[in-house]
Protein backbone atom coordinates (compact mmCIF):
# COMPACT_ATOMS: atom_id res chain seq x y z
CA UNK A 1 0.00 0.00 0.00
CA UNK A 2 1.76 3.39 -1.03
CA UNK A 3 -0.09 6.45 -0.14
CA UNK A 4 0.90 9.30 -2.55
CA UNK A 5 -0.67 13.58 -3.14
CA UNK A 6 -3.98 13.57 -2.81
CA UNK A 7 -5.30 17.22 -4.17
CA UNK A 8 -8.53 18.70 -2.73
CA UNK A 9 -9.96 20.41 -5.80
CA UNK A 10 -13.40 23.15 -6.08
CA UNK A 11 -16.14 19.83 -6.86
CA UNK A 12 -14.61 17.60 -4.01
CA UNK A 13 -15.52 21.04 -1.72
CA UNK A 14 -18.59 21.80 -3.30
CA UNK A 15 -20.13 18.20 -3.24
CA UNK A 16 -21.50 17.30 -0.10
CA UNK A 17 -21.21 12.94 0.20
CA UNK A 18 -23.75 12.97 2.86
CA UNK A 19 -26.70 14.21 0.93
CA UNK A 20 -25.91 12.53 -2.40
CA UNK A 21 -29.02 10.53 -3.54
CA UNK A 22 -28.85 6.96 -3.24
CA UNK A 23 -29.31 4.43 -6.20
CA UNK A 24 -29.90 1.03 -4.45
CA UNK A 25 -28.16 -1.64 -3.98
CA UNK A 26 -24.36 -2.11 -5.75
CA UNK A 27 -24.23 -3.20 -9.93
CA UNK A 28 -24.58 -7.37 -10.13
CA UNK A 29 -23.12 -7.22 -13.80
CA UNK A 30 -21.93 -4.11 -16.02
CA UNK A 31 -19.13 -3.24 -13.92
CA UNK A 32 -15.12 -3.19 -14.27
CA UNK A 33 -12.98 -4.48 -12.49
CA UNK A 34 -9.65 -3.34 -10.42
CA UNK A 35 -6.14 -4.63 -11.33
CA UNK A 36 -6.40 -6.27 -8.08
CA UNK A 37 -9.71 -8.05 -8.62
CA UNK A 38 -8.70 -9.31 -12.24
CA UNK A 39 -5.63 -11.03 -10.56
CA UNK A 40 -8.26 -12.71 -8.21
CA UNK A 41 -10.30 -14.19 -10.10
CA UNK A 42 -9.99 -18.01 -9.31
CA UNK A 43 -9.34 -17.00 -5.85
CA UNK A 44 -12.04 -19.23 -3.72
CA UNK A 45 -11.98 -16.92 -1.39
CA UNK A 46 -14.42 -14.22 -3.38
CA UNK A 47 -17.44 -16.70 -3.23
CA UNK A 48 -16.62 -18.31 0.23
CA UNK A 49 -19.96 -19.15 2.08
CA UNK A 50 -19.23 -20.16 5.51
CA UNK A 51 -23.29 -21.58 5.59
CA UNK A 52 -24.82 -23.17 2.83
CA UNK A 53 -28.11 -20.97 3.95
CA UNK A 54 -27.94 -17.59 5.10
CA UNK A 55 -28.28 -18.00 9.26
CA UNK A 56 -32.11 -16.87 9.41
CA UNK A 57 -31.08 -14.87 12.79
CA UNK A 58 -27.35 -13.73 14.46
CA UNK A 59 -25.93 -11.22 17.31
CA UNK A 60 -24.35 -8.91 14.96
CA UNK A 61 -24.61 -8.41 10.80
CA UNK A 62 -21.97 -6.64 9.10
CA UNK A 63 -22.44 -5.13 5.85
CA UNK A 64 -19.51 -5.60 3.67
CA UNK A 65 -16.59 -7.32 3.06
CA UNK A 66 -14.26 -4.58 2.63
CA UNK A 67 -10.96 -4.10 4.84
CA UNK A 68 -13.14 -2.18 7.35
CA UNK A 69 -15.68 -5.20 7.59
CA UNK A 70 -13.77 -7.80 7.84
CA UNK A 71 -11.71 -6.12 10.73
CA UNK A 72 -14.93 -5.42 12.63
CA UNK A 73 -16.07 -8.95 12.00
CA UNK A 74 -12.48 -10.20 13.20
CA UNK A 75 -12.44 -7.83 16.08
CA UNK A 76 -16.39 -9.09 17.29
CA UNK A 77 -15.26 -12.95 16.74
CA UNK A 78 -12.19 -12.36 19.13
CA UNK A 79 -13.98 -10.14 22.02
CA UNK A 80 -17.49 -12.24 21.81
CA UNK A 81 -16.35 -15.47 20.99
CA UNK A 82 -19.76 -16.88 21.65
CA UNK A 83 -21.53 -14.28 19.40
CA UNK A 84 -22.75 -15.05 15.87
CA UNK A 85 -21.45 -12.76 13.78
CA UNK A 86 -22.68 -12.56 9.74
CA UNK A 87 -20.88 -10.39 7.15
CA UNK A 88 -23.34 -9.86 4.11
CA UNK A 89 -21.39 -8.70 0.75
CA UNK A 90 -23.83 -7.86 -2.58
CA UNK A 91 -20.86 -8.92 -4.92
CA UNK A 92 -17.68 -10.73 -4.46
CA UNK A 93 -15.56 -10.65 -1.25
CA UNK A 94 -13.74 -7.42 -1.06
CA UNK A 95 -15.19 -6.01 -4.38
CA UNK A 96 -15.81 -2.50 -3.12
CA UNK A 97 -13.75 0.59 -2.37
CA UNK A 98 -11.47 -1.72 -0.73
CA UNK A 99 -10.77 -3.73 -4.13
CA UNK A 100 -10.99 -0.77 -6.28
CA UNK A 101 -8.28 1.65 -4.79
CA UNK A 102 -5.07 2.52 -6.76
CA UNK A 103 -2.87 0.89 -4.17
CA UNK A 104 -3.17 3.01 -1.44
CA UNK A 105 -4.88 3.02 1.96
CA UNK A 106 -4.91 6.91 3.56
CA UNK A 107 -7.58 8.03 6.11
CA UNK A 108 -9.40 10.78 6.15
CA UNK A 109 -7.44 12.79 8.82
CA UNK A 110 -9.85 15.80 8.83
CA UNK A 111 -10.92 17.32 5.67
CA UNK A 112 -14.38 15.98 5.93
CA UNK A 113 -14.46 17.34 9.33
CA UNK A 114 -17.36 20.40 8.21
CA UNK A 115 -19.52 18.17 6.44
CA UNK A 116 -20.27 15.93 9.03
CA UNK A 117 -20.31 18.26 12.10
CA UNK A 118 -23.21 19.94 9.97
CA UNK A 119 -25.03 16.70 9.79
CA UNK A 120 -24.04 14.65 12.82
CA UNK A 121 -22.73 17.10 15.07
CA UNK A 122 -18.98 18.16 15.83
CA UNK A 123 -18.37 14.90 18.85
CA UNK A 124 -19.30 12.31 16.21
CA UNK A 125 -17.67 13.71 13.33
CA UNK A 126 -14.80 13.42 15.57
CA UNK A 127 -15.38 9.91 16.26
CA UNK A 128 -16.11 9.09 12.29
CA UNK A 129 -12.38 10.60 11.65
CA UNK A 130 -11.12 8.81 14.45
CA UNK A 131 -13.01 5.36 13.22
CA UNK A 132 -10.66 5.82 9.70
CA UNK A 133 -7.66 6.42 11.28
CA UNK A 134 -8.25 3.40 13.88
CA UNK A 135 -9.24 0.91 10.50
CA UNK A 136 -6.13 1.65 8.43
CA UNK A 137 -3.95 1.15 11.59
CA UNK A 138 -5.50 -2.20 12.33
CA UNK A 139 -5.30 -2.82 8.97
CA UNK A 140 -1.57 -2.07 8.84
CA UNK A 141 -1.18 -4.00 12.70
CA UNK A 142 -2.93 -6.50 10.93
CA UNK A 143 -0.51 -7.24 8.29
CA UNK A 144 2.56 -6.55 10.29
CA UNK A 145 1.88 -9.17 12.06
CA UNK A 146 0.27 -12.16 9.86
CA UNK A 147 2.96 -11.40 7.47
CA UNK A 148 0.84 -10.59 4.86
CA UNK A 149 2.94 -10.80 1.60
CA UNK A 150 1.87 -7.18 -0.03
CA UNK A 151 3.99 -3.83 -0.57
CA UNK A 152 3.35 -2.32 2.42
CA UNK A 153 4.69 1.44 2.81
CA UNK A 154 3.90 4.50 5.47
CA UNK A 155 4.80 6.76 5.36
CA UNK A 156 3.73 11.03 5.19
CA UNK A 157 1.40 12.03 2.53
CA UNK A 158 0.56 15.60 1.12
CA UNK A 159 -2.77 17.34 0.41
CA UNK A 160 -2.83 20.19 -2.12
CA UNK A 161 -5.13 22.73 -2.84
CA UNK A 162 -5.39 23.91 -6.10
CA UNK A 163 -6.62 27.02 -5.98
CA UNK A 164 -7.08 29.79 -3.53
CA UNK A 165 -11.21 28.72 -2.74
CA UNK A 166 -10.23 25.47 -1.85
CA UNK A 167 -7.27 26.31 0.26
CA UNK A 168 -9.47 29.03 2.42
CA UNK A 169 -11.75 25.79 2.71
CA UNK A 170 -9.35 23.77 3.76
CA UNK A 171 -8.07 26.09 6.13
CA UNK A 172 -11.54 26.90 7.32
CA UNK A 173 -11.91 23.01 7.69
CA UNK A 174 -8.80 22.11 9.60
CA UNK A 175 -9.38 25.23 12.33
CA UNK A 176 -12.82 23.94 12.85
CA UNK A 177 -11.50 19.89 13.40
CA UNK A 178 -8.78 21.68 15.62
CA UNK A 179 -11.20 23.69 17.98
CA UNK A 180 -13.33 21.00 17.95
CA UNK A 181 -10.94 18.93 19.67
CA UNK A 182 -9.16 17.31 16.74
CA UNK A 183 -5.89 15.62 17.14
CA UNK A 184 -3.58 17.42 15.02
CA UNK A 185 -0.24 17.38 16.66
CA UNK A 186 0.92 15.45 13.57
CA UNK A 187 -0.37 17.18 10.70
CA UNK A 188 1.97 19.85 8.74
CA UNK A 189 -0.35 22.76 7.93
CA UNK A 190 0.84 25.96 6.34
CA UNK A 191 -0.63 28.16 4.03
CA UNK A 192 2.32 30.24 3.13
CA UNK A 193 2.98 29.92 -0.31
CA UNK A 194 6.90 30.18 -0.37
CA UNK A 195 7.05 27.21 2.63
CA UNK A 196 4.40 25.13 0.46
CA UNK A 197 7.11 25.82 -2.45
CA UNK A 198 9.50 24.31 -0.48
CA UNK A 199 7.48 21.29 0.88
CA UNK A 200 7.48 20.42 -3.23
CA UNK A 201 10.65 20.98 -4.25
CA UNK A 202 11.28 17.95 -1.66
CA UNK A 203 8.93 15.57 -3.37
CA UNK A 204 10.59 13.22 -5.74
CA UNK A 205 7.38 12.06 -7.40
CA UNK A 206 3.60 13.68 -7.25
CA UNK A 207 0.78 11.98 -8.87
CA UNK A 208 -2.43 13.64 -9.15
CA UNK A 209 -6.14 12.28 -9.25
CA UNK A 210 -8.73 13.41 -10.62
Amino acid sequence: MKSGSTPLDDKECASSGIAKERFGFPKQDSRSLSHWLQDARGDPLLNHLTTSELPLSADIVVIGSGSTGTLIAKHCIETWPEKKVVVLEARDFCSGATGRNAGHCKPDQWRGFTEYEQAFGSQQALEILQNEQQTWSGLVKYIRENNVECDLWVGDTLDVPVTLEVAAKAKETFERFKAAGGKVDHIKFTHNPVKAAEVQNNIIGLIRHS
